[in-house]
């Protein structure tokens, strides 16, 4: 039944019972997203898949200036790794053209997440 839910994406909450000890897990799009383990009166939570957005986060993400104060200073960093890039292109430095292009990629991805 498990396999069933987690192919088909499904929801559901399964529980399983064990010698005086319950097992609940609930599966949302086929993921376990919570599992409790239940011993008489006590609840004990296994896992638990944390990501939920509040209304107040995203109040306090729109309300929020840091993406307008960050572009400037990213695209000076942008400029000046791409300077190094081109020295290390030059000297022939394999291991400087591998971490300036790691760098370059990381703030290329910083780059595309704050213009969206």
């Amino acid at each position: 039944m498990e396999r069933l839910i987690n192919d088909s994406k499904g929801h559901a909450v399964v529980k399983r019972f064990k010698d005086r000890q319950i097992l609940i897990e609930n599966i949302m799009f086929g993921k376990t997203i919570r599992m409790v383990e239940i011993t008489g009166p006590e609840q004990k939570v296994i896992f638990q898949k944390h990501g939920q957005v509040t209304t107040e986060d995203m109040i306090r993400a729109f309300k929020s200036t840091r993406a307008e104060r960050r572009i400037p200073v990213l695209r000076l960093e942008l400029d000046y790794e791409l300077a190094c890039y081109h020295e290390a292109l030059q000297a022939g430095d394999e291991e400087r053209i591998r971490t300036s292009r790691e760098k370059l990629e990381a703030l290329r991805q910083e780059m595309l997440l704050l213009e969206m």
